[in-house]
């Protein structure tokens, strides 16, 4: 094994470190390069009992190193010095051994564990047990958000859709109906905020909570929770386990994101830099059994979802908020908010297909949403 191929396998190895052990070399001050900022989203971020599996694998190494680089290494009778070994070894990996950005990115996020596959048989996928579920459903043939997926509501601005997904949250978080029709399964929600920020949800939370009938104010849900203007990006490593955490944590079950272009750098366009965030999404998705429903914008030109087709692929559930009254702008006219909305399907994985007339009212000191009949509209 020469220098290079045996620097890439340690490097393999180092991919169990985790997010503690890497705080604890930075205590160390080693120099900023090491870690560059294009270094550490992708150093893989995993749990501090992983530690010992470094030890194991690298220990064994030592006569294989030994030869190429004696200082690397503790002596046989001393406990190794992980701390220093990791140092070393990227000086060496990044300027003895002139192992590209590549090939490092390669070796950190190589995963040296074995994988167990586990196969069902036609027999066991027809015996298991119960059926398809949702938060939000009719008990008969509409239902919305499966537990442990990924949605999307995509319109034009100004529709209401950010009103229209607080409104889901608060009726999911205390177990109410929604339109005033259809049942909730009661689940902690979580608002994450990068488009409104503290001021502008607060005034909206105002208007919603406010009875103008009354003159008191609806309480709010207490398992109801934001994180606003945070810098949330999927596409860091880092955000993705804490945003994990949070949800596991907290025992949050539904989670709204407003908008999606704006947690992550990258372009909404590209299928590179969008499959990676919808991966991150499901995969905290299925492994916190919560729900992601993303808010995303229209293409005015084309009438559907703006960006990469990536993102359509991604999600189970895809929901259009259409004006009624959509207007002619060649005779000048906008779309009309007081004809209503349509509120419907584009895409349906687990669900039948649906189409919803509704009407969101926000204005002055009153807000509601209600269903209608299409007879009921102009």
């Amino acid at each position: 094994m020469n220098q290079k191929d045996l620097q890439l396998k340690i490097l393999g190895y180092i991919s169990q470190f985790d997010d503690y052990f890497i705080e604890k070399i930075r205590e160390l001050k080693i120099p900023e390069s090491i870690f560059d900022y294009k270094y550490r989203p992708i150093i893989r971020a995993v749990n501090e009992e992983n530690l010992h599996k470094l030890v194991e694998t690298v220990i064994p190494l030592k006569e294989e190193i030994q030869p190429h680089e004696p200082d690397i290494v503790a002596d046989h009778n001393k406990e190794l010095d992980l701390l220093s070994t990791y140092k070393q070894l990227m000086t060496l990996a990044r300027n003895d051994a002139k192992i590209t950005d590549q090939e490092l990115v390669d070796a950190i996020q190589k995963d040296t564990r074995e994988k167990e596959i586990n196969l069902l048989t036609a027999t066991d996928i027809m015996e298991t047990e119960g059926k398809q579920e949702y938060i939000i459903s009719d008990g008969k043939d509409f239902g919305m958000f499966p537990p442990a997926g990924v949605s999307a509501i995509v319109a034009d601005p100004g529709t209401g859709k950010s009103f229209l997904c607080l409104d889901l949250c608060m009726k999911i978080a205390g177990g109410r109906p929604w339109l005033e029709t259809y049942q909730t399964m009661k689940k902690n929600c979580l608002f994450i905020d990068e488009e409104n920020g503290p001021i502008r949800l607060k005034e909206r939370l105002d208007l919603m909570t406010n009875n103008p009938y009354t003159g008191h104010r609806n309480p709010l849900p207490e398992n109801f929770f934001f994180l606003t203007f945070s810098g949330v990006n999927f596409l860091d490593p880092i955000w993705v386990k804490a945003i994990t955490k949070t949800i596991q944590s907290n025992d949050i079950g539904f989670v709204v994101i407003d908008s999606f272009v704006d947690v992550f750098n990258g372009d909404e366009n590209s299928v590179q830099d969008v499959q990676p965030v919808m991966h991150a999404i499901r995969t905290i998705a299925t492994q916190t059994n919560s729900h992601f429903l993303l808010i995303h914008h229209t293409n005015k030109s084309q009438g559907t979802y703006r960006g990469s087709s990536a993102f359509n692929g991604a999600v189970d559930l895809m929901i259009q908020l259409d004006y009624q009254n959509p207007g002619n702008p060649k005779e000048g006219t906008d779309p009309d908010p007081k004809d209503g909305f349509i509120f419907h399907s584009t895409k349906a994985r687990d669900t039948k297909p649906f189409k919803k007339f509704i009407d969101i009212t926000n204005t002055g000191n009153v807000f509601g949403i209600k269903e209608k009949k299409p007879t009921e509209y102009h």
